[in-house]
């Protein structure tokens, strides 16, 4: 587990655009939060660029297979995404446990998590990681 730097753009690239065509049509999904561009390119170069925003990657064999997208001022992970090939590994949790470290550790305070309101394996990441649904947030429906 590490930061996303510059050089993992392409790579980053690769799983944005898995995470954006895994989760086209799902309802609720977390990549479609109104602060983050809604676009693979636009949210890599947020990703990367954006001192509101820590990316964190996670590898597989030297693999970038996963990331998690932090936003800061309180810590909020707002979007996660393991490739469907490497799930069930650990990665997800993994990059959950980063996240926790790093914001309590630079960012001086607990991590909460945002899950889509259709998303059942996020969700279900985050309950088996102790974390518990505290607000439940309505959106209008966008034509």
């Amino acid at each position: 587990m590490r930061i996303a730097a510059a050089d993992d753009r392409e790579a980053l690239l690769h799983l944005v655009t898995s995470a954006f065509a895994y989760g086209a049509g799902a309802r609720g999904t977390a990549l479609r939060l109104a602060a983050l561009p809604n676009d693979p390119e636009g949210l890599v170069e947020t990703m990367l660029a954006n001192n509101d925003v820590v990316a964190l990657i996670g590898e597989v064999g030297g693999i970038t297979s996963g990331f998690a997208l932090i936003l800061t001022g309180p810590p909020r992970l707002v979007a996660i995404f393991v490739a469907p090939d490497v799930r069930r590994r650990g990665l997800g949790r993994a990059l959950v446990g980063y996240a926790e470290t790093l914001a309590v550790t630079s960012m001086g305070d607990a991590l909460t998590a945002v899950a889509g309101a259709g998303n059942r394996a996020e969700k279900s990441l985050y309950e088996a990681l102790g974390y518990r649904a505290e607000l439940l947030t309505m959106a209008a429906r966008r034509a």
